[in-house]
């Protein structure tokens, strides 16, 4: 201050007293240090910073800054900081709200309680925080970080270059992400998570439906409530659920984990790699399991079920009819209601049954149970270690056995029924005869209609047989015996009759008596000859043995 005027060459004022006048001087100094130590600070030069108020006012400083309010600090080109306890510094920068700050050329800070910073940042609302150039804090309480970054509604987060928070609390992390729903999160570059409650963590990875969560990069929850967790996993079914890379559940309710696995139809499940579950309800686990029938199940590593129904256990298992099922490594049930049991079982037809390992049922209804079993004719049946039934409605029943022909049997081991309607009872039992009968180990019918017990040099007796009654019974050794007894009394007794001498010529009437023996058996027989005349001789006789035996006879002579 020189002759009573200030440095800026207005009057000087000067109180009623001297201490007076040196104590304005004195709060007017440390004001104008406050405003260059300020200015210092952010690297800006303050010529003539000067104070309009007292040092309980505002403090501006630079060109055409203003400071409408008590307590604030307006400083550089055109700052303004019009709220109470505001602070406005950098070209153009307006903190209007009570207790706002805006810092940086164009920044604004309209608010109570916001803050803005950077180039063109904007918080438009209370308690708004916009960081970064071109930043938009336009909800109450929100906050944007980050070049370009934009929180839209109340309590929303948006920080990173172009992120946007779009619903009310939904909060956006990283270059390019974007929460549009309410409450909803987008973590990541590129991330998205656009309805309610959807949660998107990870680049590029979007949430498109209601609570739908995406985890992974390029993740993707299109489905209401579903989750996808893995790069490039979607969920896109409602109520769906995808876990590993590149999985897949698209139908309601669907869930597929596993990298690569589908569940893409209603209540599906897919889990393993590349397991695909292709129809409803259907169950698919395992590496490349696969399940294409409705309601069906394939269990295992490449187990196929394909019919509606169907059900494959084991690896590379496969059920291929309705309500089919494969049981074991590489079973096929080929057809509906088929069943295959066994390591590399096969049953190829319509209601055919296969258990065992290797067994065959090729036949509609036919069964074979045991290793290398094999029903080939329909509803044979072939039981034991490599049985064999080709014949229809055959049986086979033993290790090896064998039935070839049409409604044949064989029981025992290694029996065998070639002929038609044949039957071979016992281990290695032959019956290849039509309608023949082969009884016991090694016994051979090779003849049509006929009974056997044994085989050439292995005859054997058939004991404990009953009298026969009808013409067509068999008949036992006890009545064989019966009809020898008989058949050697009357040789015998036939004998005694022949020994009876006639009467000789010359006489009318003789009486004789004869006697007989035959295998022990023995006779004896009367008899008389009488001569009628010249030409005529009459005979008669009788024998008694075990049975009676008569005779007659008459001759005439010329």
């Amino acid at each position: 201050m020189e002759n009573g005027k200030n440095r800026n060459g207005r009057p000087a004022t000067f109180g009623s007293n001297v201490g007076s006048t040196l104590a304005q001087a004195a709060r007017a100094r440390t004001r104008r240090m406050l405003a260059s130590g300020v200015a210092g600070m952010l690297g800006w030069a303050v010529p003539d910073a000067y104070a309009q108020r007292s040092f309980d006012g505002p403090f501006v400083t630079g060109s055409k800054a203003s400071a409408a309010d008590t307590s604030v600090i307006a400083t550089a080109t055109r700052a303004r900081a019009p709220g109470h306890d505001s602070f406005a510094t950098g070209a153009r920068a307006l903190a209007a709200g009570a207790n706002s700050a805006a810092l940086g050329t164009g920044a604004w800070a309209a608010g109570d309680g916001s803050l803005a910073v950077g180039v063109a940042a904007a918080a438009h609302h209370d308690d708004g925080v916009a960081l970064g150039a071109g930043a938009q804090a336009k909800g109450e309480q929100s906050m944007a970080a980050g070049t370009l970054a934009t929180a839209r509604s109340s309590s929303s987060t948006a920080v990173g270059v172009l992120s946007s928070a779009t619903g009310a609390a939904s909060t956006a992390l990283g270059a390019d992400a974007s929460a549009f729903g309410d409450g909803s999160v987008a973590l990541g570059s590129g991330a998205s998570a656009i309805e309610f409650d959807a949660i998107a963590i990870g680049v590029a990875a979007q949430a498109s439906a209601d609570q739908g969560t995406a985890l992974g990069a390029y993740a993707n929850a299109a489905g209401i409530d579903g989750t996808a967790v893995g790069a490039q996993a979607a969920a896109t079914g409602a109520g769906s659920t995808a876990f590993g890379a590149e999985a897949s559940a698209s139908g309601d309710g669907a869930l597929a984990v596993g990298s690569g696995a589908s569940a893409a139809q209603f209540d599906s499940i897919a889990i393993g790699m590349a397991a695909n579950a292709a129809a409803d309800r259907g169950t698919a686990v395992g590496a490349h399991a696969n399940a294409s029938g409705m309601d069906g199940a394939a269990v295992g590593v490449s187990a196929r079920a394909a019919g509606v129904g169907a059900a494959a256990f084991g690896a590379d298992a496969a059920a291929a009819g309705a309500a089919s099922l494969a049981l074991g490594q590489s079973a096929v049930a080929a057809t509906d209601r088929s069943v295959a049991v066994g390591a590399g079982a096969h049953a190829t037809a319509v209601n055919g049954v296969a258990a065992g390992a290797g067994a065959r049922a090729d036949g509609v209804g036919s069964t074979a149970l045991g290793a290398g079993a094999r029903a080939s004719a329909d509803s044979g049946v072939a039981l034991g270690a490599r049985a064999q039934a080709h014949g229809s409605r055959s049986i086979a029943l033993g290790g090896d056995a064998a039935a070839g022909g049409d409604a044949a049997a064989s029981l025992g081991s290694g029996a065998s029924a070639t002929g038609t309607q044949s039957v071979a009872l016992g281990a290695h039992a032959v019956a290849s005869g039509a309608n023949a009968v082969a009884l016991g180990h090694g016994a051979i019918a090779d003849r049509d209609d006929t009974v056997s017990i044994g085989a050439p040099g292995r005859e054997r007796k058939l004991a404990h047989v009953a009298d026969g009654v009808l013409p067509s019974d068999a008949v036992n050794l006890r009545q064989l015996h019966a009809v020898a007894r008989r058949a050697y009394g009357g040789v015998a007794a036939a004998t005694a009759l022949s020994m009876i001498p006639d009467a000789d010529v010359g006489r009318t009437v003789a009486l004789g008596i004869g006697t007989g023996g035959y295998m022990g058996y023995h006779a004896v027989a009367l008899g008389a000859s009488m001569r009628i005349g010249a030409n005529l001789k009459l005979r008669a006789g009788a024998s008694l043995n075990a049975a009676t035996t008569w005779g007659a006879g008459a001759s005439y002579n010329w």
